[in-house]
């Protein structure tokens, strides 16, 4: 629908997905049958096209923990209906988790720095 990027890093054991777009469960089941894994989703942003795949990936990797900047809950929670509407997206493509559980980021996480970065959404970051 929207080509937007996705990154997989490993560091200790552990599997990162930083951003998960719409259409990235092929490319999860692919990790998934190489043995490796996803254990924590980072959103750089809660804009539609960053967390649409976050369903596929939870659905191979359903320990997987999400963190978000809590600045842009509402965003992926109601405010992305608005913008899919506007582009003409059906709304019946946009599947989040029911309930949307997330983690508010912390300074670091993994090998990760994380900087708060708003402009482009107020709950932006950087890694």
């Amino acid at each position: 629908m929207v080509g937007t990027n996705s990154y997989y890093y490993e560091y200790n054991g552990k599997g990162y997905l930083i951003d998960a777009p719409d259409g990235i469960g092929s490319w999860a089941e692919r990790l998934k049958k190489d043995g490796k894994t996803i254990d924590y989703i980072l959103l750089t942003h809660g804009h539609f096209d960053h967390v649409m795949g976050i369903v596929e990936v939870l659905s191979l990797f359903p320990k997987a923990e999400i963190y978000l900047d809590k600045e842009d809950e509402s965003l992926v929670t109601e405010k992305n209906k608005a913008i899919l509407s506007y582009f003409g997206i059906p709304l019946s493509l946009y599947s989040i988790p029911s309930p949307f559980l997330y983690h508010d980021y912390p300074s670091s996480l993994g090998p990760f720095t994380v900087l708060k970065t708003p402009g482009h959404t107020k709950g932006g970051v950087c890694l």
